[in-house]
Formats: structure tokens, C-alpha cells, sequence
């Protein structure tokens, strides 16, 4: 797994017995003196994650010490995970919610009554990029591979790399709909979009965008954008130089 600050993620082993994943869910009920009962709820769904690495080496586990104890910036913290198969945020992933969650090089998008949102008035070389709910574009590292994909037939997909300061690296397409290509040395950032080749109306797609892994004709509702605060860290000696470490991992939107 990469865990880290965007701009320095760094590769450590997975976890012994996987993650322990708990929904967060909070439901208040309204009992109305008629009887009646009904529920609300917040739109975003976050979860704890509880985690072990057993036998860390003593660099990755000084490491997990340095960010729970926030000693470069106070967070939050990006995790790359092999259970996780689509990064996108859950709404944003399937075309729906504010349309803040994506940018245009032309035209307008609008929310509608069923919850899709609609991109029309654009130029034939229009771009719809995916945004990152909490650092805009997602954090990459050399070394791995990232993938991108989207359902809308006829439009081609790429991404595009950029440095940590915004500085346009590289960009990657494929006129299928679906990219894949290994980080470039000096990336940081990177940024999945679509590629227009008309002026229709187009209903955002469905998408995936992930890590490490290919992307197949069929994908997951977005999980989540791979952000997290960390909590209760404890770390377990048994024979120096390792460590076992223990914490919980707390998703933000």
C-alpha cells in the first residue's frame, strides 16, 4: 500500500489480515405524534478503516509515526490500497450530485430532477475532467500505474500528469475510452477527463479511475478519493529493528 502526503507518498507493506472497513452512518429518527417514523441521514457515507502490518521495517514504521503525529502538516493523508478498486468519489463516480465535482474546458453542466447532470453547449475539442473532492487533482507517486475509464461510447479518455506546483507534465489518451499509463518521474498530480468530438449533449458517465490495477468492462461505484485522517496508533515492539503497528483510518470529503 502508498500512504502519505500527497506530495510524498511513500510504499509499505499491506496490511497482515486485510482492513476492517465500518460505514459510517448516522440516521436520526422523527417520530411524529401520528405515528409515523422517518429517517435522515448525511448524502456522504464515510468509513473507519481498522488496520495491522505486523513486522513493519523500522523506516515504514517511523514513517506511519511521522504522520500520525502530523509533523510535516496536519493532513489529511493519501492512501492507495489494493481493495480499493474505483478512487472516484461514490456520487461522482456514477454521474450524479453537485456539479462541482467536475470541470470544463467548454460548456455547462446542469444538475437535473433524477439526479444526472447533463454537459451541453460545448465545443467539438471539449474536456469534462474529474475533480478531487479535497485536492482538486488526485496524488500520484513514480512508480505506480494509474488507469482511467468512463461509459460514454465514441469519447476517447485520458490523463494527464502534472508537478507538484501545477506545471503540465505528460498527458495519456485513448480515443476507446479507457487509458492506462505508468506515473512519469516528476509527477504528482494527475487529472482523468474525457475527450469531446462533438457539440452533443452529453449525460456524465458512469466512471472509474484506479491505481495499480487494470480497469475491466465492468467497475464498482466509486469508493472513495483515498483521503484520510489518522487515529489510535499503536505501535508493539516484539524484536528491534520491527515493529507491529495498529491504527484506524478515518475517510474525508
Amino acid at each position: 500500500m502508498w500512504i502519505g502526503y500527497p506530495w510524498d507518498l511513500r510504499q509499505i507493506r499491506n496490511p497482515k489480515r486485510g482492513l476492517t472497513k465500518q460505514w459510517l452512518m448516522p440516521q436520526v429518527e422523527h417520530v411524529a405524534l401520528s405515528g409515523s417514523v422517518r429517517t435522515t441521514s448525511r448524502r456522504n457515507t464515510p468509513r473507519r478503516w481498522s488496520l495491522e502490518l505486523p513486522w513493519l521495517p523500522e523506516a515504514d514504521a517511523d514513517w506511519l509515526g511521522v504522520l500520525a503525529r502530523k509533523l510535516f502538516g496536519p493532513g489529511p493523508f493519501f492512501v492507495v490500497e489494493p481493495s480499493t478498486r474505483n478512487f472516484l468519489a461514490p456520487h461522482q463516480s456514477l454521474g450524479r450530485g453537485p456539479v462541482r465535482q467536475w470541470a470544463l474546458t467548454s460548456g455547462t453542466l446542469a444538475a437535473q430532477v433524477d439526479g444526472s447532470v447533463l454537459w451541453s453547449g460545448s465545443a467539438a475539442t471539449a474536456e469534462l475532467r474529474w475533480l478531487h473532492p479535497v485536492w482538486t487533482r488526485w496524488p500520484v507517486a513514480p512508480g505506480m500505474t494509474v488507469a482511467f475509464r468512463h461509459a460514454a461510447a465514441g469519447y476517447g479518455a485520458g490523463v494527464t500528469f502534472y508537478t507538484r506546483a501545477g506545471a503540465v507534465v505528460s498527458t495519456v489518451s485513448d480515443a476507446s475510452g479507457s487509458v492506462a499509463a505508468p506515473v512519469p518521474a516528476t509527477a504528482t498530480w494527475a487529472t482523468p477527463k474525457l475527450f469531446k468530438s462533438d457539440t452533443a449533449t452529453l449525460a456524465v458517465p458512469t466512471a472509474c479511475f484506479a491505481y495499480d490495477q487494470a480497469i475491466g468492462a465492468t467497475w464498482p461505484a466509486g469508493e472513495h478519493c483515498g483521503s484520510f485522517s489518522i487515529s489510535n496508533p499503536e505501535t508493539v515492539i516484539e524484536k528491534l529493528p520491527n515493529a507491529s503497528v495498529t491504527l484506524d483510518l478515518l475517510e474525508q470529503f
